[in-house]
């Protein structure tokens, strides 16, 4: 449904909603001051999205009935310090809160379900958020650049955090997290010294995370030309979109000990390795996600153990991975 809206300078008016679904931008009324469904605290709601508010204060008590927060619903605003969102509240959209220069607190609903890009990046007050069972997606740079958060316990039920979701948050240094919940690439790099390591991996509970290959192979002693990746056995499930090469260089050989069980990641997570080795006691453990080893046409292995490898591998991959591992085209 497409609608034709003539405003009548300093008239109030009032836009009924239909009986059916229509779509609109979430900037499609701001700036209507004379609309008459402001409520008494100054904020629009239009078919359950809060599209603004004309009125912020320090505490901000958002009104029941909006099921999404629009994008950059309170962008770069220096009054607020503390967010109370409603229960029935879904989804906070891109930048909702983005920039808030004294943004302190933070109380999520237990109906939230994703907070989207940009959300809240950039907020330097924002204390250590609380989330409840039920929240889904934490989605790309959402708490970018949140320096005082310092903690943070994530929900079992969150399936995904994009990429970048807490990077840069330099006082991050606890970070709890359930091991099947995907992360994006560098979703926490740039945080505390404590969450990463002097070997340059981030690893919670044994599943690896993030890695800065210029600590990696500082603490390897790697000098030269000589490139290469060393996983330890503290390290148990590698998961997210941790790519291991990065334009300019290509890996010469990529070890992971017997106790990584699980490898969750996506294409080109080695992409033009040259050596792939497991050692040689591995267990016959591990789980290996679908196009873990896509794009790897040089792949190869030192590992006397490979057929015990290519059994877990997937049907569908274990033609076109045998064949790299063992040097064929």
């Amino acid at each position: 449904y497409y609608y034709t809206l003539f405003l009548v300078k300093n008239q109030p008016f009032v836009v009924t909603e239909p009986n059916k679904k229509i779509t609109f931008s979430d900037s499609a009324f701001k700036g209507c001051t004379k609309m008459a469904n402001y409520d008494a605290n100054g904020c629009l709601v239009m078919f359950g999205v809060l599209l603004e508010c004309r009125n912020m204060q320090k505490k901000m008590i958002l009104p029941e009935g909006a099921i999404k927060i629009g994008s950059e619903f309170g962008k770069e605003n220096a009054v607020i310090e503390e967010i109370i969102i409603s229960e029935g509240t879904e989804i906070i959209d891109q930048s909702a809160f983005e920039k808030c220069p004294n943004l302190r607190v933070v109380h999520f609903p237990k109906s939230l379900k994703t907070i989207s890009s940009s959300a809240f990046a950039d907020c330097p007050l924002l204390e250590n958020p609380v989330f409840s069972e039920g929240l889904q997606e934490i989605c790309w740079n959402a708490f970018q650049k949140c320096t005082s958060i310092t903690a943070i316990s994530l929900p079992q039920s969150l399936v995904e955090i994009g990429d970048r979701a807490f990077s840069r948050c330099r006082n991050l240094n606890s970070i709890e997290i359930h091991p099947d919940t995907r992360c994006g690439e560098a979703a926490f790099s740039g945080c505390g010294e404590k969450l990463m390591g002097s070997d340059g991996l981030t690893v919670v509970n044994g599943v690896l995370y993030d890695f800065d290959y210029r600590r990696h192979w500082s603490h390897l002693g790697i000098t030269g030309d000589e490139m290469r990746v060393e996983l330890p056995g503290t390290v148990k499930q590698i998961n997210g979109d941790i790519c291991f090469n990065s334009p300019g260089f290509v890996l010469d050989s990529f070890t992971i000990t017997d106790q990584v069980c699980h490898i969750n990641t996506g294409d080109f997570f080695l992409s033009g390795v040259e050596s792939f080795r497991i050692v040689d006691h591995v267990t016959g453990e591990m789980i290996v996600e679908t196009d873990v080893f896509a794009n790897c046409p040089n792949l190869l292995t030192s590992s006397e153990r490979f057929e015990t490898f290519c059994e877990l591998v997937s049907d569908k991959d274990y033609n076109a991975i045998r064949n790299r591992f063992s040097g064929k085209k």
